[in-house]
């Protein structure tokens, strides 16, 4: 005997991640600190770069949109590792290690040429 559907139902995960994994991310890529992770997810939803739908924070059109103008624009300044190695020299800064003065010449001969 055949038997036909009345009626289908896809669900779609949605694309986005837990604030718990995109944390994890942060850390495994050396971005932020535990005291900043808070603040970070909280600006994003602020901003409306995100949105958060049950446990999942989803990017919005206007978090693609300004995403896809900053890695356009400052494409160096948005990789993961300039911003784990930016991490790194601050924590040298505030460990007599490095000097402020140098890392501003640096961020800023990066943000002149746009």
């Amino acid at each position: 005997q055949t038997v036909q559907a009345r009626q289908v139902r896809v669900r779609q995960r949605p694309n986005g991640m837990s604030e718990a994994q995109l944390l994890r991310a942060l850390d495994t890529a050396g971005i932020g600190r535990p005291s900043t992770y808070a603040e970070i997810v909280s600006d994003l939803l602020r901003r409306g770069y995100v949105r958060q739908e049950g446990q999942q924070l989803l990017i919005t059109p206007r978090g693609q949109e300004v995403q896809a103008y900053l890695r356009q624009a400052f494409p160096r300044l948005f990789d993961l590792s300039f911003s784990a190695d930016l991490e790194a020299k601050l924590n040298a800064i505030a460990n007599g290690r490095h000097s402020y003065e140098a890392l501003v010449s640096e961020v800023w001969s990066l943000v002149e040429k746009v």
